[in-house]
């Protein structure tokens, strides 16, 4: 006959422990579950915040590169760099700091311009899109810090520098609201108007410049669409991509400098700028090609 199993000491006291202790054994048990429950919301939110973030991006049509030029970008220029290998699309754009004075304070803000079809198109939040060059759209954080409501007409005093007659008008009036994908953190940037504090931006259609050149060029780069952008092949795709811009800059610096043959004069470049999204690479030109 087998002699029957003693039951182990360990699991006997195991339980007798729980019996006795009931309630402080299910708040432990409860409070496990919930640091198990919430590392496991932690694991799946990054990956999910990341995909949620690159939809928004390709839905907005936002840039993968941006050229910038201290002295301006022809149509040219922007042609040119359409045609390169690698290269989908290739946009021109303003981009331009103003004040707006108002009662009691002086708002600075950033105006870019924008195409409804075109690259970094604005998400409406409230009213319409701009039909002619008279009509703005402002984010939502400006109608809050101005207390101004749609519907209300707002200056832009672009100073007395290289931007004093780039828009076509000074007076615009409000008529919606709108988030763009080119701004995804609080920070708006800085400028060289008022504090240095940019406090807001603003969109305008391109009809409402009336600049001769374009200051920035947008270009969408082959195939990083179907990339998420946090991934290293989108990187590293971009990287491939500005990388091989870079001697057409130097190419352009040449052509555009002085007949003397000196330093070109209207480089592509900007001094201490910086990019407008953290998502999206910006290609800055110097004469050497570099980037800074």
């Amino acid at each position: 006959m087998s002699r029957k199993k003693a039951p182990s000491r360990l699991l006997t006291d195991a339980v007798r422990e729980v019996r006795s202790t009931r309630s402080r054994f299910l708040s432990l048990l409860v409070l496990s579950a919930l640091a198990v429950c919430f590392l496991a919301g932690l694991r799946a939110t990054a990956p999910d915040m990341k995909e949620t973030g690159d939809l928004y991006f390709d839905q907005q049509r936002l840039m993968d590169l941006r050229v910038v030029s201290t002295l301006g970008l022809t149509e040219e220029d922007v042609e040119l760099l359409a045609r390169q290998e690698g290269v989908e699309e290739a946009e021109g754009a303003y981009t331009i700091d103003a004040a707006v004075p108002l009662k009691d304070q002086e708002m600075i803000v950033k105006v870019h311009s924008f195409a409804e079809e075109g690259s970094n198109r604005p998400r409406l939040v409230e009213g319409r899109l701009p039909r002619k060059a008279g009509e703005c759209l402002v984010e939502p954080l400006f109608l809050e810090k101005s207390g101004l409501s749609i519907g209300d007409t707002i200056r832009l005093d672009t100073g007395t520098g290289d931007f004093e007659d780039a828009l076509a008008r000074r007076e615009f009036t409000i008529v919606g609201t709108a988030d763009s994908p080119l701004y995804i953190s609080v920070e708006r940037g800085s400028s060289s108007l008022g504090t240095g504090a940019v406090s807001a931006f603003v969109l305008l259609p391109q009809a409402a410049f009336s600049l001769d050149y374009y200051t920035d060029a947008y270009l969408r780069a082959e195939g990083a669409e179907e990339l998420l952008c946090y991934s290293e092949d989108y990187t590293e795709l971009v990287n491939s991509l500005s990388d091989a811009l870079e001697p057409l800059a130097e190419e352009r610096s040449a052509l555009r400098g002085s007949p003397s043959g000196k330093r070109p004069s209207r480089p592509w470049r900007t001094p201490g700028g910086s990019c407008l999204t953290g998502r999206r690479r910006c290609l800055r030109s110097s004469p050497r090609g570099r980037r800074s």
